[in-house]
């Protein structure tokens, strides 16, 4: 149950379905690159940033069976560049752990609009104890294992399922 997300600057479509995020070419359809993840995505839309010339990413996260290891990844969607951009589309650029998650799509608010270069990402938490979820603010340039920016834990005892919408 995901919803595409469409990347304009490189003309693709991504998807996320199965372990797979995938992108097709927005006018032919055909298959442009494929990124296989360490578990399924489960009901999670990906996001795509559109203002970072040479250096974009789509975001996506995994599900991790009602567990507390679910995961933020950050994907190359722009062309090599070594200077610019050392990675090939399709390529993790890096990945967060953000516990549990299922259904929780990232969203990015652009820098023209009044963003800070962060992704944005809820967690369930752990429904089986039960634990609160959390908002988690992530810096999009971030290389290697980032650490949050931020993080809020939510009142009471639930978690967070879908997303966060950012609005221009």
């Amino acid at each position: 149950f995901s919803t595409p997300c469409v990347d304009p600057a490189n003309h693709t479509v991504i998807h996320g379905s199965g372990r797979n995020l995938v992108a097709y070419d927005t006018v032919t359809g055909t298959l442009r690159w494929t990124r296989q993840l360490a578990r399924a995505i489960v009901n999670a839309s990906p996001t795509v940033t559109n203002d970072r010339p040479q250096r974009n990413r789509c975001f996506i996260t995994d599900y991790d069976g009602r567990g507390t290891s679910g995961r933020l990844y950050c994907i190359n969607v722009d062309a090599f560049n070594a200077a610019l951009n050392p990675y090939l589309p399709g390529e993790v650029v890096w990945f967060a752990d953000i516990g549990g998650a299922s259904g929780n799509s990232p969203t990015y608010l652009p820098t023209a609009s009044g963003g800070h270069g962060m992704v944005y990402v809820a967690s369930v938490g752990d429904v089986s104890i039960p634990l609160a979820g959390s908002i988690f603010a992530f810096n999009v340039d971030s290389v290697g294992t980032p650490s949050p920016v931020w993080c809020t834990q939510a009142p009471g005892e639930t978690g967070f399922f879908g997303g966060l919408v950012a609005t221009t």
